[in-house]
């Protein structure tokens, strides 16, 4: 009934000057190099799914998948690194996540206000308030009831895991993190919080590169209520530390069932939608009916399931991308040459050509891109509920944008199949 999801590793550009919009590979390469290097972006895109914070990679967890047609991946490799106010970072800008605003919206991903890299001192915590340790990590959006592993090699990380292991607390807060127009660095006012189970020390094997890979269980929510040290991320002295409350749902009391039945409902209907238009990638609807949402792990669970359904499609279109490349470059030496000559030599390409690979390019970033934040903004909107009623409903929201898209493509392919008869 199940697939697996293995590891995407994101890799750095495969040449020096690899495409980008409408940029050159280097001449004279095996074609399936200069495919490779045309789809560096490819690589780049998709990993924004996993920007990170500190220089660490992490894998996902290797989550069960309801997705049929295609193994998605679990991204990793990404890094980001924290800079000082108005200094350049790849840290994800609040701008560049569509639905992201300050923490008085209501309805969109709430962020503190920008860390004051200027202060002296270290804010003195408050009595009987909970403080942990701090790990923010790009903007991917954690949940509940997961499992995730990081390698840890960046100083003031290890520095955090030694602290965590001596206190024996195990814990720290991964909240979102983002950039604001003047180049602020912002938190989520809600983050996530690990448990760590298990640690190898793996300094040897690496050459100390990486010293630690950890293994933990994302055990709860919390509201981010003040960052004791904020300078400590600019200067990169030591890790973040927060205070914290956990939170509890509103509804806690309340009965759910009704609506819970109706959002497994909704989601069987979109997989019967996803196998009338075709799809390469869906879920497998025989899952599913065995999947719930009930509060808690059911409920987690199932969000994370969609999140891989998502990256599954990125890594789809990825192959689309790459397959839409190869065909090009072939199709223009077939009809000048007659054959596909052992090196290519880019140069051959006509204007015509490489701006066709650029367009193409271009669309695939597009497509990536708003896959990247409909796994990420949204499934934020749902971490940071108050309400297990709040969170089914923001949930339906997204699976019916979902079917609408699976409603178009059914038209779509219909208005084809009508065509071609005729």
């Amino acid at each position: 009934l199940f697939g697996h999801y293995g590891t995407l590793r994101h890799r750095p550009p495969c040449f020096p000057g690899a495409m980008a919009a409408h940029g050159r590979v280097p001449a004279l390469l095996p074609l399936a190099l200069v495919v490779a290097a045309t789809a560096t972006a490819v690589a780049f895109a998709v990993a924004s799914l996993v920007a990170l914070s500190g220089s660490h990679s992490y894998n996902h967890s290797r989550h069960v998948a309801f997705v049929a047609g295609f193994p998605a991946p679990a991204a990793t490799g990404a890094r980001l690194r924290g800079r000082g106010r108005g200094s350049r970072s790849s840290i994800p800008r609040s701008s560049d996540a569509a639905g992201t605003e300050s923490s008085s919206s209501k309805g969109k991903v709430r962020y503190l206000p920008s860390l004051d890299f200027s202060l002296k001192e270290d804010v003195v915590p408050a009595e009987g308030i909970l403080t942990l340790p701090c790990f923010p990590l790009g903007g991917t959006a954690y949940v509940p009831h997961t499992e995730q592993v990081l390698n840890i090699f960046e100083p003031r990380y290890r520095e955090m895991y030694s602290d965590i292991l001596l206190s024996g607390g195990r814990r720290f807060v991964v909240p979102q993190i983002t950039q604001d127009e003047l180049g602020g660095v912002r938190l989520s006012e809600v983050g996530v919080v690990f448990y760590l189970d298990d640690l190898k020390e793996v300094s040897e094997q690496t050459d100390d590169r990486v010293k630690y890979v950890c293994s933990h269980s994302v055990i709860s929510r919390v509201r981010i209520k003040k960052v004791l040290n904020p300078p400590a991320f600019a200067d990169r002295s030591t890790y973040l530390r927060v205070e914290v409350e956990e939170m509890v749902d509103t509804d806690a009391d309340e009965e759910s069932s009704e609506l819970e039945e109706q959002t497994i409902a909704t989601l069987v209907e979109l997989a019967s939608l996803q196998e009338k238009a075709k799809e390469s990638v869906k879920f497998r609807k025989e899952a599913l009916e065995k999947q719930n949402v009930t509060r808690g792990a059911g409920f987690w669970q199932t969000i994370s399931v969609w999140q891989n359904y998502l990256t599954s499609r990125a890594q789809h279109r990825q192959n689309q991308f790459e397959e839409d490349v190869r065909t090009k470059i072939v199709d223009y030496f077939k009809e000048q040459k007659g054959e596909i000559p052992r090196q290519i030599n880019l140069a051959e390409l006509p204007e015509q050509q490489l701006r066709e690979i650029g367009d193409l390019q271009e669309s695939f970033q597009e497509e990536v891109n708003a896959l990247v934040n409909a796994g990420s903004v949204p499934v934020q909107e749902l971490v940071q509920a108050d309400s297990h009623k709040a969170r089914l409903r923001l949930f339906y929201a997204m699976m019916d944008q979902e079917k609408r898209r699976m409603e178009a493509r059914i038209a779509l392919n219909s208005l084809f199949n009508n065509d071609e008869s005729a």
